[in-house]
């Protein structure tokens, strides 16, 4: 494949990942690395499920190949880009193995001594905690809503919406997307939030036990909102469980500041932008995941726009990525 060499950036970015998680786990003592055969195989369903989606449905493809068969497309496809397709079979599993790692394993060394300062911070902004806001106007069945974007929709819109990119855009603007992904990840879920530890409202009161009496009212209202067997009541006493274990397990670490459901809603609206039919639907999703943070106790209201900022760096940051090398001479022709 003519790009292969455009494919050293997202692999070294993995590689380093899994290198500082590794490092850190040995260093923490922690276990359970073995959470990349989880990853994997999620990968493996997602991208053939996108895959089968692709083929079924026309206007998914590109003009070049909407106006050939399922097949013939799926065949002209994997024939041009068979290589590029290792970024959401292998290297994003490994990465987010690597991640994962790093974000349980980061506290064990920096501990969490932020949420103080992001709780004036959001009071002094707000004009008081905005989850008091949210949870007087929003009721039981706009908290359900919530739940369903904050959980389902989030998971399955990062699960298809790249490998879907991967069969449709231009090989250099996947292993753009990838790789501003990926660092975005990096950038803010280990490097931000080693640098701004904080373990979040509703889960203040294992790091700070004044912080805790305070955000015990939210703790109360939620509990009247969502059923005991709720996705999010069932996550935080998941996340609670493993929170002083030294275990790596799929969907674990807690880390408020920034906010990677943010950072990543951001980099998919980035490329949704262009697209008159999926950029309201990801300002939608970006809109109700921030409300959702707050709202459900995971996240201070700065979080997500912090987060948001620095997904935007990311993604700035990479866009020499996204142009042919053959363009670049001419363009700097051009400026002088």
């Amino acid at each position: 494949m003519k790009h292969a060499r455009e494919l050293v950036l997202p692999c070294a970015l993995c590689a380093m990942t899994f290198a500082v998680a590794l490092a850190m786990a040995i260093a923490g003592r922690v276990t359970g690395t073995q959470i990349l055969i989880d990853y994997v195989t999620i990968s493996l369903v997602t991208s053939g499920l996108a895959f089968l989606i692709w083929m079924l449905i026309p206007w998914l493809r590109g003009a070049d190949l909407r106006q050939a068969g399922p097949f013939k497309a799926a065949s002209m496809m994997l024939r041009e880009r068979w290589l590029l397709l290792i970024l959401p079979l292998a290297i994003f599993p490994i990465f987010m193995t690597g991640f994962t790692v790093s974000k349980i394993s980061f506290p064990l060394f920096t501990g969490f001594h932020w949420d103080g300062f992001w709780t004036a911070a959001d009071a002094f902004l707000f004009n008081g905690d905005p989850w008091l806001v949210t949870h007087r106007l929003i009721g039981v069945r706009g908290t359900q809503v919530i739940v369903v974007f904050y959980t389902l929709i989030w998971a399955l819109t990062l699960a298809w919406a790249l490998p879907l990119y991967s069969f449709s855009a231009s090989p250099r603007a996947v292993i753009r997307a990838y790789t501003a992904l990926m660092a975005t990840w990096f950038l803010v879920g280990v490097v931000g939030a080693a640098a701004f530890s904080s373990a979040g409202p509703v889960f203040a009161d294992l790091v700070d036990p004044a912080l805790g009496e305070r955000f015990a009212p939210l703790r109360h209202s939620l509990a009247a909102l969502l059923p005991p067997d709720d996705t999010i009541i069932q996550s935080q006493a998941y996340l609670r469980h493993h929170f002083y274990l030294r275990e790596a397990v799929r969907a674990g670490g807690v880390s408020a500041m920034p906010s990677m459901h943010l950072a990543d809603c951001t980099i998919l609206t980035l490329l949704a932008w262009h697209s008159r039919w999926w950029r309201i639907p990801a300002l939608i999703l970006w809109s109700v995941i921030w409300v959702g943070s707050v709202h459900l106790g995971y996240h201070y209201a700065l979080d997500g726009i912090v987060g948001s900022a620095m997904a935007v760096l990311v993604w700035k940051l990479t866009a020499p990525i996204a142009i042919p090398a053959a363009v670049q001479p001419r363009q700097k022709l051009a400026a002088a």
